[in-house]
């Protein structure tokens, strides 16, 4: 190769300035270059996809794992807006709002008290928030005796005091606590939680 650009300058030289045979020379030396050019075989691409392969087997029980964390997270993320929302708009609207938990769905749910009962709001806090069948959630709140559990946020800004707390299947915890009645519910860091 290195022969064939020297040959060229060579007759380059020779030639003159220009000229039609060092012209003819460059193409074929472009020529040349291109059959030169290797592409990848087919089992060389074959070799990279089952080391990808191997690779993703590897690392997918791993990734499982973070899954269910970030699940754990957000379910306590949208737990702590629920509580949120209710303690604004209690205060707002003048009436009670209770954020209700219902084991046998394993989901929590808004109500407002309206004309003596309680009833579901008409937008997107009124859906039930289904958990993750992976988490388990414990909370401190008792059971009334008509058998619901609940917590109860008054137009005065007043809260009744619980804790809540969400464990996945690996053991990671998120607990949400309001520890009187004049707070608002808050995610604890890893040093606060009550194990």
């Amino acid at each position: 190769m290195q022969s064939s650009i020297f040959n060229l300058q060579l007759k380059r030289g020779a030639n003159g300035a220009g000229g039609d045979r060092a012209r003819v020379l460059d193409c074929k030396l472009q020529i040349e270059n291109r059959k030169l050019k290797k592409a990848f075989t087919l089992i060389e691409l074959i070799m990279v996809l089952v080391i990808i392969a191997v690779v993703v087997a590897l690392l997918g029980p791993q990734l499982t794992g973070f899954t269910i964390g970030r699940t754990t997270r957000n379910t306590a993320t949208n737990i702590l807006a629920l509580t949120h929302y209710a303690r604004t708009q209690a205060v707002t609207e003048g009436c009670t709002y209770r954020l209700n938990f219902d084991d046998k769905a394993n989901s929590l749910f808004l109500t407002y008290e309206s004309g003596g009962e309680f009833v579901a709001p008409g937008n997107d806090f009124g859906t039930p928030l289904n958990i993750d069948s992976s988490i388990k959630i414990d909370t401190s709140i008792a059971v009334n005796t008509d058998g619901k559990q609940f917590i109860e946020f008054r137009p005065t800004g007043r809260t009744d005091p619980a804790t809540i707390t969400l464990t996945d299947r690996y053991g990671s915890m998120y607990e949400l606590a309001c520890s009187s009645a004049t707070e608002q519910f808050r995610i604890l860091p890893q040093s606060e939680l009550t194990k």
